[in-house]
């Protein structure tokens, strides 16, 4: 074989190996922010918890993630988080043995240690991804994530017109998601997005949507060729009109969700109790304001953990398996503040070490200059990690959503190169 035929042969490979790379992305995509928020109606009524399904589905998602990114490539330690992300491993597992060899707790252990196998798998595969994904392809997939939070909110506005229901629950956290693409490439898919944050009672994501708003806004600035007073000015009387609009349109919804007429409309309702739950989180001065309540409870979690760790817990871990009473006979092995409870099981230095590394790479990522060179997947990442990284303070989330990894390796592999590796934007398929 001459050395032009060992070249086509191998791009020819290497072409087939971003294709089914992308085959195996897209089928998480679809459980996670599509199928698995199309089911959340049914959770809200009782049916069933998609939450079941997701993690029945995500050991043979990864296993298929590996294999198509290559075990090889994917598994070799490149970066020294991935490295710590092994110890955390060794020593949650360690740690945490007297609970991997009871029966009643030995699901909460096994879930533990899967939770930082995932991270370091995704971290691997966001790492090969670059150059081998394209913008119609993370275009496709935050169309079908938005539908899908609408649909399913829409659905949970009905059942709670008809008094199905007695719960808004919404899955809002997809949002995230959409915005990292949408707040660079599509104005309308932002209206929409903050249309359904509007509807999802969730203030979490809320929050998190206005924090990658902000991190963009930063990012473009900083990436503009020369920051002068003509340009800032410019990019402020967007950013102002922008606001405005945003601030007209919610202060519209909001009045008309609180006209008398509209008061049994469940999308009326649905505004109502998001922007009520917003201004019992801000409201600190009211003499009827109490912190359990304005964080839904979140106050007892973090009493209920503090209480359950010695020194040497916040040391070492209490390692895989952990698990702690929330009230009555409730046992969780994960609590809402994603930061204690990963303190609580992989210990304070894992857990400090992370969000540093974390809050560094997206400013990073956030303030650096040759965007214009970026593939979309690597414009993306920043944005969504720093969602994310709000978004784990009112959840645990980090060690759930296996995109914050990906985006991670993603970040981090495109920070050290410097420059894109990206393919043309149009080329392609899923």
């Amino acid at each position: 074989m001459s050395s032009e035929e060992a070249e086509v042969v191998l791009s020819s490979r290497e072409a087939r190996g971003a294709r089914v790379l992308r085959q195996s992305l897209g089928a998480y995509l679809l459980m996670s922010l599509v199928l698995v928020p199309l089911l959340s109606p049914l959770r809200a009524t009782g049916v069933m918890e998609p939450g079941v399904l997701r993690n029945t589905l995500l050991p043979p998602l990864l296993l298929l993630m590996i294999v198509a990114s290559g075990p090889a490539r994917v598994l070799t330690v490149r970066s020294v988080v991935q490295a710590v992300l092994l110890l955390a491993f060794a020593q949650a597992m360690l740690r945490g043995f007297e609970y991997g060899a009871s029966p009643d707790t030995l699901r909460h252990y096994a879930s533990h240690l899967f939770q930082l196998l995932s991270a370091y798998v995704m971290f691997g595969v966001g790492w090969q991804s670059i150059g081998k994904t394209t913008t119609a392809f993370w275009k496709r997939f935050t169309w079908l994530a938005l539908a899908a939070a609408l649909a399913s909110t829409w659905m949970t506005l009905v059942l709670l017109g008809r008094g199905d229901v007695g719960r808004l629950y919404t899955p809002a956290y997809g949002l995230i998601f959409v915005v990292a693409y949408a707040v660079m490439e599509s104005p309308i898919m932002m209206s929409l997005a903050f249309v359904g944050g509007l509807l999802s009672n969730k203030r979490g994501p809320i929050i998190s949507v206005l924090s990658m708003v902000a991190a963009h806004a930063l990012a473009s600035i900083r990436a503009s060729a020369r920051v002068s007073l003509g340009s800032l000015v410019r990019v402020g009387s967007v950013a102002v009109v922008g606001l405005l609009v945003t601030a007209l349109s919610l202060w519209a919804l909001v009045g008309w969700a609180n006209d008398s007429s509209n008061a049994s409309s469940s999308a009326a309702i649905a505004i109502r109790i998001t922007t009520d739950r917003l201004t019992d989180l801000v409201h600190v001065t009211s003499a009827t304001w109490r912190l359990d309540q304005a964080t839904s409870g979140r106050t007892y979690e973090v009493e209920a953990a503090l209480q359950s760790l010695n020194v040497v817990d916040y040391i070492f871990g209490a390692g895989a398996g952990w698990t702690v009473n929330v009230g009555g006979v409730k046992r969780v092995q994960n609590i809402h503040i994603t930061p204690l409870s990963t303190a609580a099981v992989f210990g304070l230095p894992f857990a400090v070490y992370l969000y540093l590394y974390l809050v560094t790479q997206i400013s990073r990522g956030v303030l650096r200059k040759n965007r214009a060179s970026l593939s979309v997947v690597e414009k993306m990442a920043p944005l969504y990690l720093a969602g994310a990284l709000v978004h784990s303070l009112t959840a645990y989330s980090l060690f759930i959503d296996l995109l914050v990894f990906f985006f991670a390796g993603v970040l981090h592999r495109s920070l050290r190169d410097g420059v894109s590796r990206g393919i043309d934007a149009s080329a392609g398929r899923v």
